[in-house]
């Protein structure tokens, strides 16, 4: 028996193997839909990766930026999808971890649920939350942070009531910590307290016999955490997110000095069902929440009877009493950990320091955790293979097909970037940011795409962030930006700035706009206007006269 609760767990069946599969094909369906995903972030991610993988030395990336990989916690993505640009380019590999991190999300709520006791079937009902809110804001390393929280979870609740915790299982503990701060700082912060809960609940062979020195070698097994901790205390220390806000390269000490800021407790409510699901402008994944919800109710209805004991009830005090109640409590850490992702949802700011959203963030892992409370096995598996499949089916068909239908909205872009000389310095300027199929200002970010195929420099960039891995070489650095800037295109001062900058794109700026824009500073020439999108470059000076 590899642990104490090996001999309860419910079975797994290859017939739940084949779900999963089938689960993850359609979670991967909407990757293939288009050139271009409507995720508000991606394309800053797209542009990280491509600095750090420096595939083509016209890029000039080593000219205008440094790589400082001690102050930034977001690593684990960003190494994986640099490593992989080099064979499919930047772009393809940042969509392929948002790829991971969808089709991955079901197997791993399956284990967890299997290593928690629960039927391991429910798993597929984690289809609907690889597509949540956070996934089209474009947070990928958060959203890459739920498989390997659900995969830590599992493996410490079985681990902790092993006889046996040797140097081995000290060793996946603490490389799980690290994935788990390399991941995502809010999600391993919820890890730690998490894992202190199972430390404290869980149940051991000898707990019938010796309460108080199971509880001492449980704790001690947490200490498998200590490395993550050890980062996170090192991150605190040194990165500048931690003390002067996400924005600090920005701005002055006026949003290091931010305070915290509440939402109205109704407004809170709401929230957490608008970041779960709820992303398209026609709310058609508002039904795939309707969906989660009735196939949770049935999962939870639906389940075969726990069996009942015959015999006499043990006398007080006895082993088998001792025993009894080690399990009962242990049964409560499902129900206790989606309490406390709730109360943290309700109880943290929604900003600090320029940071956003904060509570909210909360909504896809209590989502997450809620499927683990439903106990014994599901009473007619046919049932709970339809139930799956059918949800899954509608999140991969629902998420591609508004993809599809994304790529008109993008219009031409690949052909107006083709235009950009490698190397070259541009500034973006999106002046139609909204889009008709999600409800995020998708096209804040598009600039990066320019970088990441043409290389130099193209603002806006994350770059002006604390929290990137890359920071720009001061000699070389474009003029300093005000903190929002993506938002505001009208404050972009041609005359100061236009000198820097090689070219100008814009996104439905109209000929009215670019000649406002252009009144003073270096003369610019349209080279190219497709769909939505026109490029400009500065008229060649004249040459001097003999």
């Amino acid at each position: 028996m590899s642990d104490v609760t090996h001999h309860r767990r419910l079975p797994w069946s290859r017939w739940l193997t084949l779900a999963l599969t089938l689960c993850s094909a359609a979670l991967a369906a909407p990757f293939f839909a288009g050139r271009y995903l409507p995720f508000l972030d991606l394309p800053q991610h797209v542009g990280a990766v491509a600095v750090l993988a420096n595939a083509d030395e016209a890029f000039r990336f080593a000219h205008y930026y440094s790589v400082d990989l001690a102050t930034s916690p977001y690593l684990l993505p960003y190494l994986v999808a640099a490593g992989l640009a080099w064979f499919v380019g930047p772009v393809v590999a940042v969509h392929l971890l948002f790829a991971v991190a969808a089709c991955t999300l079901p197997w791993a709520a399956a284990w967890a649920a299997w290593r928690f006791e629960r039927d391991p079937w429910i798993g597929l009902l984690a289809a609907p939350f690889a597509f949540g809110a956070f996934a089209f804001m474009g947070f990928l390393n958060f959203v890459l942070s739920f498989p390997v929280f659900l995969l830590w979870l599992g493996w410490w609740r079985g681990a902790v009531g092993r006889p046996r915790f040797g140097p081995a299982s000290y060793l996946v503990g603490g490389a799980l910590s690290i994935g788990l701060f390399y991941g995502h700082v809010m999600t391993f912060g919820f890890a730690m307290g998490a894992c202190g809960l199972v430390a404290l609940l869980a149940e051991t062979p000898d707990e019938g016999h010796r309460p108080w020195p199971a509880l001492a070698r449980r704790l001690l097994r947490g200490l498998h955490f200590l490395p993550g901790v050890a980062l996170f205390g090192a991150w605190t220390a040194l990165s500048e997110t931690a003390k002067r806000g996400e924005l600090g390269r920005m701005v002055s000490q006026t949003i290091a000095a931010e305070p915290p800021r509440w939402d109205h407790p109704l407004d809170r409510l709401k929230g957490l069902l608008d970041y779960a699901l709820s992303v398209y402008q026609d709310q058609s994944d508002e039904w795939l929440l309707y969906g989660w919800i009735f196939a949770l109710v049935l999962f939870a209805i639906l389940r075969k009877p726990a069996p009942r004991d015959p015999g006499p009830p043990p006398p007080q005090g006895s082993l088998a009493t001792r025993a009894a109640h080690a399990r009962s409590r242990a049964e409560l850490l499902p129900a206790l950990l989606a309490l406390s992702a709730l109360l943290l949802a309700l109880l943290l700011p929604a900003t600090y320091r320029g940071i956003w959203p904060i509570a909210t963030r909360m909504a896809p892992l209590l989502a997450l955790l809620l499927l683990l409370l439903p106990r014994g096995p599901v009473l007619w598996q046919p049932a709970a293979l339809a139930i799956g499949l059918t949800l899954a089916g509608a999140t991969g068909w629902v998420h591609a097909s508004h993809v599809a239908a994304f790529q008109p909205e993008v219009g031409p872009l690949h052909e107006v970037v083709q235009e950009v000389p490698k190397g070259a310095r541009v500034m973006t300027l999106i002046w139609e940011r909204d889009s008709a199929v999600v409800r995020w200002p998708t096209f804040l970010h598009f600039s990066q795409y320019v970088l990441a195929a043409r290389g130099g420099v193209s603002e806006f960039s994350f770059v002006n962030f604390t929290k990137s891995p890359i920071h720009y070489v001061e000699a070389h650095a474009p003029p300093r930006l005000p903190a929002r800037f993506e938002w505001t295109p009208h404050t972009y001062n041609h005359g100061r700035d236009g000198a820097w900058y090689d070219r100008v794109l814009m996104r439905d700026g109209g000929r009215s706009r670019a000649r406002q824009i252009f009144r003073d500073g270096p003369k610019m020439q349209l080279v190219k206007r497709a769909g939505p999108w026109a490029l400009f470059a500065k008229v060649p000076a004249p040459a001097p006269q003999p």
